[in-house]
């Protein structure tokens, strides 16, 4: 929208001003601990919703006038990816450059990938062929606890800080 209520001289602020009913969330974060963010992973980037997010959060932390980032306060923030990829067949730009801006205005974010997710209950149902349902299966069996533990491992560090 680029309505720049956040930048107006006098009032410039670091929390999005345009009020809609994502205000309300733009606010809690503003006074959260911590910040969790997860996006399935298309095309290498996260969903344009997500994108769409990551922008109203983060351009009134933008200064026009010396390019810093500044959030309200500095969180602990884990960023969660779920991808079709593998650990060795992987196009993700992860957040991509929003996740400078969150790295820069809130500190360094822990990352969690969920590799080789199911997309659908039935692949025979549709024109999956280069995927197999037993082998996706497979590994979904083979790491779900470790996937469980690394989520489980995030959220105690994060509210240990």
């Amino acid at each position: 929208m680029s309505c720049m209520a956040c930048k107006l001289k006098g009032k410039a602020t670091n929390i999005c001003r345009f009020r809609d009913a994502l205000s309300p969330l733009l606010d809690e974060i503003a006074e959260a601990d911590g910040l969790v963010l997860g996006s399935p992973i298309y095309f290498g980037e996260v969903t344009g919703k997500m994108r769409a997010f990551l922008e109203r959060l983060a351009f009134p932390w933008l200064s026009y006038n010396d390019y810093s980032l500044t959030a309200p306060k500095r969180m602990p923030v884990v960023l969660v990816e779920a991808m079709n990829g593998t650990p060795e067949r992987n196009n993700s730009n992860h957040f991509g450059t929003m996740e400078w801006c969150l790295t820069t205005a809130l500190g360094e974010p822990e990352r969690i990938i969920g590799y080789n997710t199911c997309q659908v209950a039935k692949y025979g149902n549709y024109e999956l062929g280069s995927f197999f349902e037993e082998a996706k299966h497979a590994w979904r069996d083979a790491h779900w606890e470790e996937d469980l533990q690394k989520a489980y491992d995030a959220g105690r560090k994060m509210a240990e800080q």
